[in-house]
């Protein structure tokens, strides 16, 4: 994501029309140009904001916006796996999120049961030796964020059920 800050004390411009002397007198005229003169220092001694211009990935096009606050938290994208072979979805998530509540709205997606449920990071690294891509399943505690688990942007994660033979195993489930 592309943060830009701007911070240009520009003057603001008054848009000047030259009027055509009909019959005003003198008088009138120096009093137009004083009023003008004082517009323009006016003018010059009001600030330019300060702007954040932002881009969002998912949107494809960059917004502004006048603050951005301290605690700025981005959403991003996460590829959940369900426990059966063909279900999958993605998900909008914040590193402020507890993982619990991002299993719950997964399990919700697949129609289980959220207290029967684990969510486990997926982490795909070469093998040293044969340089095949292994899996790696890293339990998630649901007391966590997501940002202290070390869940980024588009990062693949699982749920899987207690009681489960295959992921009894692999999880240490009694």
């Amino acid at each position: 994501m592309a943060n830009k800050r701007v911070d240009e004390e520009g003057p603001a411009t008054v848009k000047k029309e030259k009027v055509k002397p009909s019959q005003e007198t003198a008088s009138a005229s120096s009093s137009r140009s004083n009023l003008l003169d004082r517009l323009d220092a006016a003018a010059n001694e009001i600030p330019a904001p300060s702007l954040i211009l932002t881009q969002d990935p998912y949107d494809g096009g960059a917004s502004q916006s006048q603050t951005q606050p301290s605690d700025y938290d981005p959403r991003f994208r996460v590829t959940i796996y369900g426990p059966g072979e063909d279900e999958k979805a993605e998900f909008m998530t914040r590193k402020k999120h507890t993982i619990k509540k991002v299993l719950a709205g997964a399990c919700k997606s697949f129609g289980i049961d959220p207290t029967r449920a684990k969510l486990q990071q997926i982490v795909v690294v070469p093998d040293e030796v044969t340089e095949e891509l292994v899996s790696h399943f890293y339990d998630c505690d649901n007391s966590e964020t997501v940002g202290k688990a070390g869940i980024e942007s588009n990062s693949n994660l699982r749920v899987v059920l207690e009681g489960d033979g295959l992921e009894e195993e692999e999880n240490g489930w009694d």
